[in-house]
């Protein structure tokens, strides 16, 4: 068995032994009881200084391991008995996760948790969902497995899977279909590759789609942060040649390759860069490095909202009603003013104007066949 194997069987041993133990054990009772801590007969009783050297080995390992599980959050209680020694306890309602159950929309039980034969798990408590609740959860969970992030993907499907046992899940997740665009999925090998030249501040050369490139271009880059917006993964960088230039945004799914050449050097990072300020200030419409379109907006609502989304656009002399916005992506402009509709509406370029309409119809289409 491998040494992380051991480890793993260990903690396993233990817990096994403490969730079945109310008052706990103490230290000679996990020797005792635990396969992993276990001395020889010959060493368990004797006063040598072998004996002490195992005793004292098997402590290590212990101590070790103990504060490990509860770094996890694994909520294992210690109370003193004297001035050495504690008693190690773990209760099966701090460990185990509630059972789930759904209400209907008049609070009561639709689904009642599949509980174990006896009354080994009985005292376990139950946690109620309703239908919205689980639906927002279900439908935050399959959105998370579709933004384009492997390692995202896998833990949000586990999570859905788990949810699963007690829940109508596989239900919720028919209803929800895919009305929502399915984002292309960045390479994660190339993920962690520009995560790593983020981390050690090392010249990345980069093989990079631009909006008008039939082949990839290549590009030195001093890579400053990854970011996520809307669905899409961007790598915000320097190009080498223009270390104080602006800082661009790279799409990761138009990066196709990506080398860390020691001979390109490593890069100090400004102090006066921000990632997350530099995120915030993006929208997913004008991100990108297609040709700007200047948009003209019509604001007419009075909310909040309304007011501050306004403010992400330039003034326009002689018109107060109207907001300027240089956009990159108008798919993702369109939607974003459809979603403050009817206190929004484009008004130039007439060919945005269009894409209005047509995604309001489809809006619209979309919806009366739901409700059919």
């Amino acid at each position: 068995m491998t040494a992380r194997g051991s480890k793993l069987a260990r903690w396993m041993h233990l817990l096994e032994a403490l969730l079945g133990r109310r008052h706990g054990l103490d230290f000679n009772g996990v020797i005792d009881e635990v396969p992993g801590y276990s001395i020889p007969d010959a060493l368990r009783h004797a006063d040598t200084p072998e004996a002490k050297r195992a005793k004292a080995s098997v402590r290590r390992t212990f101590e070790r391991d103990k504060d490990e599980l509860r770094d996890l959050g694994i909520p294992l209680q210690m109370t003193r008995v004297d001035e050495e020694d504690y008693v190690y306890s773990l209760k099966r309602s701090e460990f185990y996760l509630p059972y789930l159950a759904m209400l209907d929309r008049q609070r009561r039980p639709v689904t009642r948790p599949r509980r174990a034969r006896g009354d080994e798990y009985g005292r376990l408590t139950e946690h109620m969902l309703a239908p919205d609740v689980l639906a927002v959860i279900v439908e935050g969970a399959v959105r998370a497995a579709e933004v384009g992030d492997a390692r995202l993907a896998a833990a949000a499907s586990h999570a859905l899977r788990t949810l699963a046992l007690d829940l109508p899940v596989d239900a919720l997740r028919a209803e929800l279909g895919r009305n929502h665009v399915v984002p292309a999925v960045s390479d994660p090998t190339i993920l962690d590759a520009l995560d790593l030249g983020v981390v050690t501040r090392q010249r990345l050369r980069i093989s990079y789609y631009g909006m008008r490139d039939a082949e990839p271009r290549e590009r030195v880059v001093e890579p400053l942060g990854l970011f996520l917006i809307g669905n899409t993964w961007y790598l915000a960088a320097r190009e080498a040649e223009s270390p104080t230039g602006p800082v661009k945004n790279f799409r990761v799914s138009r990066i196709d390759a990506v080398v860390a050449d020691k001979a390109l050097g490593t890069f100090v990072a400004t102090a006066e860069f921000d990632l997350l300020r530099h995120a915030q200030s993006r929208q997913a419409w004008d991100l990108g490095d297609g040709e700007v379109l200047e948009v003209d907006v019509r604001f007419t609502g009075t909310t909040g909202v309304v007011q501050a989304a306004a403010q992400q656009g330039e003034a326009v002399d002689g018109r107060p009603e109207i907001r300027r916005f240089r956009v990159r992506r108008a798919d993702a402009f369109v939607r974003w003013v459809a979603a403050l509709a009817p206190q929004a509406r484009i008004v130039a370029p007439a060919v945005l104007v269009d894409a209005m309409r047509t995604f309001a119809a489809q809006a619209r289409a979309h919806h009366a066949g739901v409700r059919a």
